[in-house]
């Protein structure tokens, strides 16, 4: 919508897939991951990741039939997130 309102033709490679695209698997572990509760170092606001003690909870109410899958993509979900926070710490630290 942007690039129409820019009058330009948007490039098919440079258009992000939209959520219904994403593999099955992918959407439920999207929608998992976003469910665990978040888990901060108090001193320091560092994000420790997610708590993971009622993903298999999780599972069953989603009805997710490749759990192994699933939980492979949630730890790569949280790996990213861990990586962007870590990132963000250095830069913060830098400034300071």
């Amino acid at each position: 919508m942007m690039m129409e309102q820019l009058g330009e033709e948007p490039k098919p490679e440079e258009i992000p897939p939209r959520f219904e695209d994403l593999l099955v698997e992918a959407q439920e572990a999207w929608q998992i991951y976003q469910s665990l509760q978040d888990i901060w170092e108090g001193m320091s606001g560092t994000f420790m990741g997610k708590n993971k003690a009622g993903m298999f909870d999780l599972f069953r109410v989603y009805e997710v039939e490749n759990v192994r899958e699933v939980m492979s993509l949630v730890s790569t979900i949280e790996n990213e997130y861990m990586r962007y926070y870590m990132e963000q710490q250095k830069q913060k630290s830098k400034k300071h």
